[in-house]
């Protein structure tokens, strides 16, 4: 990802972070980044990208694919107007779409490995590596990987991974101008989403006074 401070940029930019505090436990999720655009094409910062790393790791993902691989992969071609899980969808995916991590290949892995690694290490470093290693332990096996719309850089595109601990969605449709230059990405953390979890046991060890 690439964030600059201290310089006005025109354009529009989305950023919510989400930090529940209980005792020495964070939950760091959901954790939403918009852009538009997304790379800007004009100035002194022509060339600059927002999530231009997650994008271009998701993109070789499934440019590496074989035929019969994609065929699992992707979902559709019609690339949703925004992340489906958005706050005002009020929709959750519960299915697993798309082609799971243990039929990849070794490199295949490693791009899905990499993605999840850009998206987590937004983060500061040591909560990054906590984070990380959940992902790890879980299993790239058993992350879903889907696609729909274009694979190439300017074609609408969006993809999902979904583990058995987290989500993770990327969108860039392009917004009204359908320029594939306005990107939304999500990344949540199962079960545990505004300390859902960490408060859930911290209710349950601790004796609290009515």
């Amino acid at each position: 990802m690439l964030w600059r401070k201290g310089i006005n940029l025109c354009g529009i930019y989305n950023l919510s972070i989400n930090f529940t505090f209980v005792g020495d436990k964070i939950s760091v999720t959901p954790f939403f980044i918009g852009t538009d655009p997304a790379e800007y094409l004009s100035s002194e910062y022509a060339g600059w990208r927002v999530l231009g790393q997650e994008e271009d790791l998701g993109l070789k993902l499934i440019n590496s694919l074989t035929e019969e691989q994609k065929k699992k992969a992707i979902i559709s071609q019609e690339v949703p107007a925004d992340i489906i899980t958005g706050a005002e969808s009020g929709k959750r995916l519960v299915d697993n779409w798309g082609i799971k991590g243990a039929e990849l290949d070794k490199k295949q892995k490693a791009i899905l490995q990499y993605i999840i690694r850009e998206f987590v290490f937004n983060l500061e470093y040591d909560k990054a590596v906590i984070e990380y290693d959940k992902i790890l332990k879980a299993g790239i096996d058993n992350i879903y990987s889907g696609w729909i719309g274009g694979q190439e850089e300017k074609q609408a595109h969006y993809f999902i991974l979904n583990g058995p601990s987290f989500l993770i969605e990327f969108d860039n449709n392009g917004g009204p101008r359908k320029s594939a230059n306005h990107i939304h990405a999500i990344w949540r953390e199962k079960g545990n989403e505004y300390g859902e979890d960490v408060l859930k046991k911290h209710y349950q060890t601790e004796k609290h006074n009515n």
